[in-house]
């Protein structure tokens, strides 16, 4: 069975907005939520904007104690989960229709 980060592999991200300090992320039947601490980086360096991830798929998610990372191609998202970046609730919500959601606390 297949759980919902499994089903963001491959997902395409469809909107990227910032509101209140947060991070959103849509797809086509999912929905991102960073509310802590997060940077994002490109494989070859530079600038990457929140923006840049429209039309990119999810490639590969990693996590740890330490932090999320989502990977799109070349550029990856990182959500640092420490004390120190928290801004609660949760630090990263994951909404997937018809199936519970997924929080990272």
């Amino acid at each position: 069975m297949k759980t919902p980060l499994d089903l963001l592999k491959g997902a395409i991200v469809r909107g990227s907005e910032l509101n209140d300090d947060s991070l959103n992320l849509s797809f086509d039947s999912v929905r991102l939520v960073v509310h802590n601490k997060w940077d994002m980086r490109r494989a070859a360096g530079g600038k990457v904007h929140h923006s840049d991830l429209v039309g990119a798929a999810i490639t590969n998610l990693l996590t740890s104690d330490a932090e999320i990372r989502f990977e799109f191609g070349p550029i990856a998202l990182y959500v640092d989960l420490s004390a120190s970046a928290w801004s609660g609730p949760e630090a990263a919500v994951l909404y997937v229709n018809g199936v519970p959601v997924v929080a990272w606390t």
